[in-house]
């Protein structure tokens, strides 16, 4: 099931805008430093947080119909270093 569609982000300008800024907000040292803060027992090794972000906004923002083929595509440019079970 897809959570934003972008019927649903004309409705939400909020939501529109926020999908739309957030890779000028979200720089690499910005996400490691939150991931090394909430990780707990978590590591990165092949794949990381930026990365993984980066991936999940392409489909909260509309640029892939799914994780599942966003990641598969990923997979296929060198983008996704690891398993998309992994990710």
């Amino acid at each position: 099931m897809k959570i934003l569609t972008r019927d649903v982000l004309t409705r939400l300008p909020l939501a529109q805008a926020v999908l739309t800024t957030w890779p000028w907000r979200a720089d690499d040292a910005f996400l490691e430093e939150l991931f090394d803060q909430h990780r707990g027992r978590c590591y990165a090794k092949d794949l990381r947080f930026p990365d993984l972000v980066r991936l999940v906004h392409d489909v909260l923002a509309g640029a892939a119909p799914s994780a599942h083929q966003r990641f598969t595509q990923a997979r296929g440019t060198g983008e996704l270093p690891t398993t998309i079970q992994a990710a």
